[in-house]
């Protein structure tokens, strides 16, 4: 299992949830387990997106994928998104 957390800029965030939503299906086949977003504050065109995936590969797949591409075109998202890929190594209840 990885996590990975992806950041981009959209025109309008509820646009772009939206879009985000409708693509929950294609997410869950191609292997994400969980999503989680996040905006800033003061500025939700800023989004970070947090996805549980079953593996690397399953995650970089649907990240080259043409169909994911048109589907954040349509959805808003402006430039390239950041991505960083993470392992959890340690769980702590506070």
């Amino acid at each position: 299992m990885i996590t990975a957390l992806i950041t981009h800029k959209v025109r309008d965030f509820d646009y772009w949830l939206k879009g985000f939503e409708d693509n929950a299906s294609a997410r869950e086949l191609a292997g994400c387990t969980n999503a989680k977003v996040f905006t800033e504050p003061d500025n939700r065109s800023n989004v970070v997106c947090e996805l549980q995936w079953k593996s690397l590969e399953s995650f970089n797949r649907f990240l080259e994928s043409d169909d994911l591409r048109v589907v954040m075109e349509q959805a808003g998202v402006i430039g390239e998104p950041e991505v960083k890929i993470l392992n959890e190594v340690q769980y702590s209840k506070l």
